[in-house]
């Protein structure tokens, strides 16, 4: 059955991402009644991640160049999926409000940062993040004003992960 609405992003393989999307990939979304979208790539070899709520993130490989046929890719999404559930705290260990959360790795690059986010944190510094691959995670999680944090887990489809991401704060620069 065709999932109408999900979210899918691309990016080059390299040696530090493997088979993993890395946190600085932008998904978008897509509605399709029949499931459907098409990608415009540069010549090279790609990493496809597609997701949807309620379903297990689905990735594939792609090659496209000169002389190469671009061949159908159905992704398989499965019900479910793992489920990592935390809090952001400061160093005090007061929810932080409004951090961005990211799987993987931090962006760098500020304006991208809201748009690459999985999830930004209540008013308490709750979060949750649904449809994840089961296996091993490093979450990072940023706040303008409060600093970074990153924690690493192991996630499992039996029972939601519970994760504390702690931030550091941020230094300042004089002159």
């Amino acid at each position: 059955q065709a999932i109408e609405e999900f979210e899918i992003a691309s990016a080059y393989p390299n040696s530090s991402a493997g088979s993993q999307i890395p946190g600085n990939a932008a998904f978008r979304t897509v509605r399709d009644p029949g499931g459907a979208f098409s990608l415009e790539l540069e010549q090279g070899n790609y990493l496809i991640a597609v997701r949807a709520r309620g379903y297990s993130l689905a990735r594939a490989n792609a090659e496209t160049g000169p002389g190469l046929q671009p061949e159908p890719i159905e992704f398989g999404l499965q019900p479910g999926g793992a489920i990592v559930e935390g809090q952001v705290v400061d160093a005090s260990g007061t929810g932080v409000q409004g951090a961005l959360i990211f799987a993987g790795a931090f962006p760098r690059n500020a304006e991208f940062q809201v748009a690459l986010s999985n999830a930004r944190t209540d008013e308490a510094g709750a979060f949750s993040i649904e449809g994840l691959p089961p296996g091993p995670i490093d979450l990072s999680a940023a706040h303008s004003k409060k600093g970074i944090g990153f924690v690493s887990g192991e996630l499992t489809l039996e029972k939601p992960t519970q994760l504390t991401i702690v931030l550091n704060s941020t230094g300042g620069i004089e002159g």
